[in-house]
C-alpha cells in the first residue's frame, strides 16, 4: 500500500469478507444496519519506517463503497457490536508490527466494489478490495465460513488503484474550524493530530497537526 510519492505505508492482507455476518448477541443488540452489513478481516503489516501520521490505525472510515451505479458512498456502521466476539483491529499502530481483525461494515449495494484507503493518506491512491457480487452470504454458526482468496496491497495484479473521480471521500476530516454553523465540511488540508479527551473538553474537540484545534466527526465517534 503507498502513499502519494509511491511510497510504502505498509502491507494490507485481505482475509475473509463475509455479506450478512451472523451476529453475536453475547454484548447486547446494536443498531441495525441502513443497507447490509459486511465483515472484513484485515492483516496489517508495518514497516521499520513506520509512518504514523498517514497510517495512524485503520476503521471503517478508510472504506467505502462504489455501487452499481459508480457513485462511491460511505459505508460506516453506527454499531459494530455484531462482530464484538471476534478480534478487533482498531488499535493504533506501530512500527514492525503485525496486526489481524474484523471491521464491520454497512453497504447500500450487494453488486458494490469495496475500496480502501487510509483516511490520513491525503492524495494518495485507493484499492479495490473486494467486489462484493462475487461474495456468498456468510454461512451458518455451525458450519465454517469459506474463505475468499487472500489479497494483499502490495501487489498491484490483486488490488486495482481507483481513480479518484468527483465521488471520492474527501481528502480531510468531516467538522468544523469555527463557530459550528450549519452542516459539517470536509476540512481540506487538516490532519487530525489526536482527540482531545472527553470531558475535559467537548466531545469531538480535535487538535490538528498545524497547531490549530477545531471538531471533528472522527473525534466524536472515538477517534
Amino acid at each position: 500500500m503507498k502513499d502519494k510519492t509511491g511510497s510504502s505505508l505498509g502491507e494490507v492482507t485481505v482475509l475473509d469478507v463475509e455479506k450478512n455476518p451472523t451476529c453475536t448477541t453475547q454484548f447486547g443488540t446494536g443498531s441495525p444496519p441502513k443497507g447490509t452489513n459486511v465483515a472484513i478481516q484485515l492483516r496489517v503489516e508495518t514497516p521499520t519506517d513506520y509512518d504514523d501520521k498517514q497510517f495512524i490505525r485503520t476503521t471503517e472510515r478508510d472504506f467505502s463503497e462504489v455501487n452499481s451505479s459508480g457513485v462511491t458512498k460511505g459505508v460506516g456502521t453506527d454499531s459494530d457490536l455484531c462482530i464484538a466476539d471476534r478480534d478487533g483491529i482498531t488499535q493504533a499502530f506501530t512500527a514492525s508490527s503485525k496486526y489481524e481483525g474484523w471491521i464491520l461494515l454497512d453497504v447500500s449495494d450487494l453488486d458494490s466494489k469495496l475500496i480502501y484507503r487510509p483516511q490520513y493518506s491525503l492524495g494518495g491512491p485507493s484499492y479495490q478490495v473486494a467486489d462484493l457480487s462475487t461474495v456468498a452470504n456468510a454461512s451458518p454458526a455451525d458450519a465454517p465460513a469459506a474463505p475468499v482468496e487472500s489479497t494483499v496491497a502490495e501487489a498491484p495484479e490483486q488490488w486495482t488503484p481507483v481513480a479518484p473521480t468527483a465521488n471520492s471521500v474527501p481528502d480531510g476530516p468531516i467538522g468544523f474550524t469555527g463557530a459550528p454553523i450549519g452542516d459539517p465540511q470536509p476540512l481540506v488540508g487538516k490532519v487530525i493530530d489526536y482527540c482531545m479527551e472527553y470531558p475535559t473538553y467537548q466531545n469531538g474537540t480535535t487538535m490538528f497537526t498545524d497547531g490549530t484545534t477545531g471538531w471533528t466527526q472522527q473525534c466524536a465517534n472515538g477517534g
